[in-house]
């Protein structure tokens, strides 16, 4: 087995400084050891190289007086540290590329980004697509490296300050696009543009085809090098990042670690992932750091998942300008090391996909699929995140087959080749929930007055109504019996878009909507009508069932939170698409769970989450949690129950299928591990 995947690493990232150069390699790697790291990410070449580089179009640091870089490896090698090397070819030094104007990124104006002396170069020019093979080639003949990364990859449209530039308008693009589509490339992003809409496939398949050719330069080098970067393709280890920034919309997206790294580890067995808790609170603010109770949810997401452990930081770990989380992560890496042999060779349980769609994000969907993936983690739902992009292969049907729901949240354009994948998967007795305008729009990003989804028994489609205010939907009492609750709530709100549905005639609808009326002054505000148009379709297919959620239940959670929302949600996939808990516990919705089993069937891991700390924008230590009661269902015999974090041995009771026991204490997270035999 490859090095990488033998089991889960500790990774550090000290994105070095060009003043750096003169750091110590000893204290430099004492400080990776009292880290417990085992792979250094470590910058090598591109804008700036931290070695002796031979090559003409290649800037040497000019703070560097010794084989700085080789210094370094040569004591990480002692260690028993792994090296990754860092690259970047997404910019050069002004000076380079003044002679070659035709590597360079031309925006919308027709104008080349400087941006502190780095000029933006294109991934369709020959120093992306060749040259930058050759500063691989020298640094991997001359160094013992075990991995190499690639920052800032694909086509970059905006610079470090957040500035827009547009699509890249340089004649490579312009030639390689049009060999790709047959269509000229277009001006702006343009979600009603076939053009844009075809765009974005180009720029995901060239980046991917990049990625294959550096493999295959790299491995026919040396097999054993790890690749790492921001894609699937070609790459070994998928890095990704849970960041934070200036002028985002908050509060943090508290779940990133879980989607990060599920999305890898429950699509491929043959890749792992390093998600980084980035220590730093902006790329404007590189030398102050997030809370730290922030950098600990997302390390301990990341262990609760089996994925690799990943900090990073600008400059190294002895010239940090904060140091608050420094005892917390050692803490954290520490106890990863200790335990690391539980959280070898597992994968992901769960019996719920959630389906992930970056090409989606261009009509606004990342909120809904944000709110789905809220309540199912609030709910303690054990879900898989599954990226559209991979279940588009002849295997798709495969992979869908275990899970006893797929969700669509607000998925508008699916791929032809996944639809047909979905409505067999319905047929054969699967449950799909489609949220928003989920399937209704073709190829071409057109918008289809009918689903394209077979199984949704929905050929034609009524109007697509723009968020309204005091627009509802009433829970009749019949709606209330197939939902199994809602004694308390009859009316739910929808800001939201809303597609008027028929009901199927193999179908049944739920809710009926409540037109807008008046809401001041107060004694204005009543209504007196409520329709039979349906808020929730449950659509009878084959042996399975489609069930249509048309209008945004996701984001309106994701922004509100409210509890009607939750609930309908919750109770769409228990009752209506029959879903079983995996888990069931008396824990607080902040406490996420998730699963994973020994591929070899040796023991399953159940591991808590803690995110009760989360105040609005602000993350303080969470609050301790007592007395939790878990039944969980278990695959055999359970001989014992281990609490990993508590370092105890915890008392259970089986019955057939399920185990019950009580969790003592919860704090930042535990992990379960049920043995059996």
């Amino acid at each position: 087995m490859t090095w990488w995947l033998e089991k889960p690493m500790r990774l550090i990232q000290t994105n070095l400084r060009e003043i750096d150069a003169d750091l110590d390699p000893d204290e430099f790697v004492g400080m990776l050891k009292d880290f417990s790291a085992d792979v250094v990410l470590f910058n090598a070449g591109g804008i700036v190289a931290n070695y002796e580089t031979s090559l003409e179009f290649h800037y040497k640091n000019p703070y560097m007086k010794n084989d700085f870089m080789g210094e370094v490896i040569k004591r990480t090698k002692e260690a028993g540290i792994r090296f990754m090397a860092r690259f970047d070819f997404s910019k050069v030094n002004e000076n380079i590329v003044k002679d070659h104007p035709e590597w360079r990124y031309v925006s919308m104006r027709g104008e080349s980004v400087n941006y502190n002396g780095q000029v933006h170069v294109c991934l369709n020019s020959y120093y992306q697509q060749e040259y930058s093979l050759k500063i691989l080639g020298e640094v991997i003949d001359r160094y013992p490296i075990d991995s190499v990364f690639f920052n800032m990859i694909g086509y970059q449209r905006r610079d470090y300050s957040g500035n827009y530039h547009g699509i890249c308008q340089c004649e490579n693009c312009k030639i390689r696009f049009k060999e790709f589509s047959g269509m000229d490339l277009p001006l702006e992003e343009n979600e009603d543009d076939p053009a844009f809409i075809k765009l974005e496939e180009f720029c995901l398949e060239t980046r991917e085809l990049q990625f294959d050719k550096i493999s295959q330069f790299v491995k026919s080098k040396n097999e054993n090098i790890a690749l790492c970067t921001y894609t699937s393709r070609g790459i070994d280890v998928w890095r990704k990042e849970s960041n934070s920034g200036i002028g985002r919309d908050l509060p943090e997206w508290n779940y990133s670690a879980k989607e990060n790294t599920n999305s890898v580890l429950a699509t491929f067995e043959e890749k792992q992932v390093c998600n980084s808790a980035v220590h730093f609170s902006a790329i404007r603010f590189r030398h102050t750091a997030v809370a730290p109770d922030l950098t600990y949810l997302r390390i301990a997401e990341n262990i609760a998942n089996a994925a690799w452990l990943d900090y990073y930081i600008i400059g190294p770990l002895e010239r940090q300008d904060d140091r608050a989380c420094f005892e917390g992560v050692k803490d954290l890496y520490r106890f990863y090391k200790d335990n690391v042999d539980s959280y070898t060779g597992v994968k992901p349980v769960a019996n719920v996909c959630l389906i992930q769609s970056q090409r989606n994000n261009i009509y606004g969907s990342r909120k809904e699929f944000m709110g789905v993936l809220r309540m199912l983690a609030e709910s303690h739902t054990l879900f898989d995140v599954l990226p559209d992009i991979f279940l588009e292969g002849e295997d798709a049907l495969e992979k869908l087959r275990k899970y006893q729901a797929v969700i669509l949240p607000d998925t508008r354009l699916v791929n032809p080749t996944l639809r047909q994948s979905l409505d067999h998967y319905v047929e054969q007795g699967g449950c799909i929930i489609a949220t928003g305008l989920a399937g209704l729009y073709d190829a071409e990003g057109a918008y289809k007055n009918a689903s394209l989804l077979k199984s949704s028994g929905l050929p034609e489609l009524g109007e697509v109504m723009d968020p309204e205010d005091s627009a509802y939907f009433r829970i009749r009492e019949s709606d209330k019996e197939k939902l199994g609750g809602f004694e308390d709530i009859d009316l739910l709100f929808n800001h939201s878009s809303f597609v008027v549905c028929p009901i199927p005639e193999n179908g049944e609808g739920i809710l009926g909507r409540v037109p807008p009326y008046m809401y001041g002054p107060p004694e204005k505000c009543y209504y007196k009508d409520e329709t039979d148009i349906p808020g929730v379709i449950l659509n009878h297919h084959g042996e399975g069932r489609f069930i249509a959620i048309p209008w945004g239940i996701g984001g309106l959670y994701q922004i509100y939170g409210q509890h009607g929302h939750f609930e309908l949600f919750k109770r769409t996939v228990s009752q209506l698409a029959r879903v079983e808990p995996l888990v069931s516990t008396n824990a607080s919705p902040t406490v996420e769970i998730t699963s994973q089993i020994r591929k070899d069937g040796a023991w399953k891991l159940v591991s808590l989450v803690n995110h009760s700390g989360q105040n609005g924008s602000a993350f303080h230590s969470p609050i301790p949690m007592t007395e939790i009661r878990l039944k969980i269902k278990v695959e055999e015999k359970v001989s014992s129950i281990k609490a990993l974090k508590n370092d105890m041995e915890l008392p259970f009771e089986q019955s057939g299928d399920h185990i019950e026991l009580t969790l003592p204490k919860l704090e930042l997270f535990e992990t379960l591990v049920l043995k059996f035999g």
